[in-house]
């Protein structure tokens, strides 16, 4: 009786393993279903912290940059472009008609199959030298775009300017 006792709860060891590999598999195998517009706001929240963190004044969000964007990840996404920055020279001249800046800057990334896809972008560009710089320059405008495609996977532009401050002419009043 006793061996038949030490056989069930081996059985039981080994049902709780495969129990927990199974949930752990499911957990890691499944992408995150978070809405692109949350991973946007998170992206710019992070980089925003991290500006203050460093003393830089935060970046204001601009719709116009937002916009260029999200075509910018959509066309990533759909393998129009490749992850990177295919057109970023378009997409300045585009916002030409909107903003009047000296300088701008962009961030990409791709992230499949992680849980939290804004920080692991902002992180990835924390510590590339080459994406950090846009992070800590001197801009003050930037916009996000995120798309999410079928798989789950997230593609994330972020596009950084320094707005060019026209001084009012003197109206002689």
């Amino acid at each position: 009786m006793i061996e038949l006792g030490n056989m069930k709860l081996k059985k039981l060891q080994i049902i709780a393993v495969i129990i927990v590999f199974t949930i752990l598999l499911h957990h890691c195998m499944n992408k995150p279903d978070i809405p692109a517009s949350e991973v946007e706001q998170k992206v710019f929240q992070l980089v925003n912290e991290h500006r203050a963190s460093i003393g830089f004044d935060e970046l204001a969000w601009n719709e116009n940059i937002s916009e260029q964007c999200r075509e910018h990840s959509k066309n990533m996404s759909t393998g129009i472009v490749p992850v990177g920055h295919s057109g970023f020279d378009e997409r300045i001249k585009k916002l030409l008609g909107f903003i009047s800046f000296s300088i701008a800057g962009e961030n990409v990334a791709f992230v499949s199959g992680y849980s939290n896809p804004a920080v692991l972008a902002f992180n990835e560009w924390l510590n590339s030298e080459e994406h950090r710089v846009n992070l800590e320059s001197d801009f003050n405008l930037a916009g996000v775009g995120v798309i999410r495609n079928n798989n789950g996977d997230y593609y994330i532009t972020q596009i950084f300017i320094r707005e060019k401050f026209v001084p009012q002419k003197n109206t002689g009043y």
